[in-house]
Protein backbone atom coordinates (compact mmCIF):
# COMPACT_ATOMS: atom_id res chain seq x y z
CA UNK A 1 0.00 0.00 0.00
CA UNK A 2 1.22 3.63 -0.62
CA UNK A 3 0.69 6.51 1.56
CA UNK A 4 -1.91 9.14 0.48
CA UNK A 5 1.39 11.50 1.15
CA UNK A 6 3.43 9.76 -1.29
CA UNK A 7 0.70 9.57 -3.55
CA UNK A 8 -0.19 13.60 -3.47
CA UNK A 9 3.98 13.88 -3.91
CA UNK A 10 3.76 11.78 -7.09
CA UNK A 11 0.65 13.78 -8.29
CA UNK A 12 2.40 16.90 -7.99
CA UNK A 13 5.64 16.03 -10.06
CA UNK A 14 3.49 14.43 -12.88
CA UNK A 15 1.64 18.05 -12.26
CA UNK A 16 4.72 20.18 -12.40
CA UNK A 17 7.32 18.21 -14.24
CA UNK A 18 4.98 16.67 -16.70
CA UNK A 19 2.24 19.05 -17.25
CA UNK A 20 -0.13 16.23 -16.87
CA UNK A 21 -3.22 16.25 -14.49
CA UNK A 22 -4.88 13.09 -13.38
CA UNK A 23 -7.38 12.00 -10.29
CA UNK A 24 -6.20 10.54 -7.49
CA UNK A 25 -7.17 6.96 -8.77
CA UNK A 26 -5.05 7.11 -11.85
CA UNK A 27 -1.96 8.00 -9.59
CA UNK A 28 -2.80 5.24 -7.55
CA UNK A 29 -2.35 3.29 -10.70
CA UNK A 30 0.70 4.50 -11.58
CA UNK A 31 2.30 4.12 -8.05
CA UNK A 32 0.99 0.89 -7.66
CA UNK A 33 2.84 0.03 -11.21
CA UNK A 34 5.87 1.53 -10.21
CA UNK A 35 6.06 -0.01 -6.76
CA UNK A 36 5.71 -3.41 -8.55
CA UNK A 37 8.37 -2.60 -11.64
CA UNK A 38 10.85 -1.44 -8.63
CA UNK A 39 9.97 -4.71 -6.15
CA UNK A 40 10.85 -7.18 -9.48
CA UNK A 41 14.08 -5.38 -9.94
CA UNK A 42 15.12 -5.98 -6.73
CA UNK A 43 13.53 -9.45 -7.02
CA UNK A 44 16.06 -9.99 -10.15
CA UNK A 45 18.78 -8.36 -8.58
CA UNK A 46 18.73 -10.48 -5.74
CA UNK A 47 18.84 -13.58 -7.58
CA UNK A 48 21.42 -12.64 -9.89
CA UNK A 49 23.41 -11.90 -7.19
CA UNK A 50 22.55 -14.97 -5.47
CA UNK A 51 23.83 -16.83 -8.89
CA UNK A 52 27.21 -15.24 -8.73
CA UNK A 53 27.96 -15.91 -5.28
CA UNK A 54 27.32 -20.08 -6.34
CA UNK A 55 24.26 -20.61 -4.59
CA UNK A 56 21.89 -20.41 -7.88
CA UNK A 57 19.22 -22.71 -8.31
CA UNK A 58 21.33 -24.75 -11.06
CA UNK A 59 23.89 -26.08 -8.08
CA UNK A 60 24.81 -29.95 -8.13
Amino acid sequence: MISQKLLQELKEILEHDYKVRLSMQEVAEIGVTLLRYFETLIEIKSKTNLEMKGGGLNER
